[in-house]
């Protein structure tokens, strides 16, 4: 949804399951130039191949999100 259109794209959901075990996913950022890097960095955590790679959980890629919605506080001048 991010970069407007799947991921994993195929003509069944063999070639699907195919790519999603043997294919390296495309960053959302280099379909769509503008999305940020830290997001793309979370949206590719939880795309990696290795399940201990990835959040551990729902809750942790929430927690991801959350503090990159987030607006930093500025030092004062």
């Amino acid at each position: 949804m991010l970069a407007g259109k799947p991921a994993i794209e195929g003509k069944s959901v063999f070639e699907i399951m195919h790519k999603i075990a043997n294919v390296t996913i495309q960053a959302p950022s280099s379909i769509r130039p503008e999305i940020d890097e830290r997001l793309d960095d979370i949206v590719m955590k939880g795309l990696l191949k290795s399940t201990d790679d990835r959040y551990n959980d729902a809750a942790a890629m929430h927690k991801a999100l959350t503090d990159y919605h987030t607006p930093k506080p500025q030092p004062a001048h």
